[in-house]
């Protein structure tokens, strides 16, 4: 082994208050070409050394992933701070918990060279070495939005992908699984490994639909350092859990901006987005259901919902129903200028 594991099983890993794959799952927005391995979606390379953080080392990168989405800017995240966060005092980090440390803001910023926390003390050499050197922290943090239990499909995995710009998955593989090349294979294994990785981009290779991994395991350890191929055969076989996280939802006054167009069914767009913030926010988009940009048949029910209660509509089967109009923009943009005011 060239470093050490450390996905938890959960006992029960399903969180319900975040279960939501409902939009992804209907349609698909997913090109399938050919993978030129040479040109992916690449982004720093982390390295957990010694130390079971793979979870840790996914958050981080999934936080960098959108914050570079959302600026421009490359910066790396700390897993380190992620990881003495979890409630676990063994190695490791149960998927929850990650999950939940994700949307608390404990994701910080790092830079150049900071001394070591009590904390960090606490932790192998190897990994405050690797992480202490070269490296500050900021008093910025960074905070993903409500995540996605996605189902074991390489088709929702690759448009989740496509809309939030990458996915945890895990994996339990062992060593008939030649983990360690460029493509694992399938093979049976009686004492799985539990690892956790990010999936940043996806294609065809030898006419097989495939993603594209990167591990925590450092520089070298992969093609374009720390890249992996994981056709849809391996997924099937070893994948255990995918998650993929929405954007964080807290926009300021853009959220009142009026609705200057129509919106309907099968859209996919940022303005679809507000949209599912906004009817959130007034009681007729679910909770538990995440602002993922795409209008898909939830959306499409509160819209209705905005319609019926509000008196845009008489009845369901009206002219307009769950179609984001004009009548029903009009009426929108007026309540959305009473929570302005």
């Amino acid at each position: 082994m060239k470093y050490k594991l450390g996905a938890i099983i959960n006992r029960q890993l399903k969180d319900k208050r975040n279960y939501s794959s409902n939009e992804l799952a209907l349609t698909s927005f997913v090109n399938w070409t050919d993978i030129d391995r040479e040109h992916t979606r690449h982004y720093n390379v982390y390295n957990q050394g010694q130390v079971g953080s793979c979870v840790a080392n996914s958050i981080a990168k999934i936080s960098e992933i959108q914050h570079l989405a959302e600026s421009g800017i490359h910066i790396k995240f700390d897993p380190n701070y992620i990881y003495t966060q979890r409630s676990n005092t063994t190695a490791g980090m149960g998927v929850n918990d990650a999950c939940k440390i994700a949307q608390s803001g404990c994701c910080p910023l790092i830079f150049g060279v900071s001394e070591p926390t009590k904390e960090l003390e606490a932790l192998p050499k190897y990994y405050l070495d690797y992480y202490s050197k070269e490296m500050e922290f900021s008093s910025q943090t960074f905070s993903l939005g409500k995540y996605f239990w996605l189902h074991n499909d390489i088709e929702e995995i690759a448009n989740a992908i496509e809309t939030y710009g990458s996915v945890m998955v895990w994996f339990g593989f062992g060593r008939n699984n030649k983990w360690w090349s460029e493509k694992p294979i399938v093979a049976n294994n009686t004492k799985p490994y539990h690892h956790s990785v990010v999936a940043v981009d996806y294609g065809i290779e030898d006419g097989k639909r495939c993603l594209i991994i990167e591990d925590s395991s450092g520089p070298e350890t992969g093609f374009n350092g720390n890249q992996r191929i994981i056709t849809e055969d391996f997924l099937k076989a070893n994948c255990y859990v995918a998650i993929a996280f929405a954007w964080n939802t807290h926009e300021q006054l853009t959220h009142y901006a009026p609705f200057t167009y129509d919106l309907e069914y099968t859209m996919r767009s940022e303005e679809v987005r507000r949209l599912q913030v906004i009817l959130q926010m007034i009681g007729c988009f679910p909770d538990s259901v995440d602002a993922t940009g795409y209008y898909g048949t939830i959306t499409k029910q509160a819209v209705l919902k905005f319609q019926l209660e509000w008196e845009v509509i008489d009845n369901e089967d009206s002219s307009g129903a769950g179609r984001l109009g004009p009548l029903s923009r009009e009426m929108l943009n007026e309540v959305i200028s009473s929570y302005e005011n």
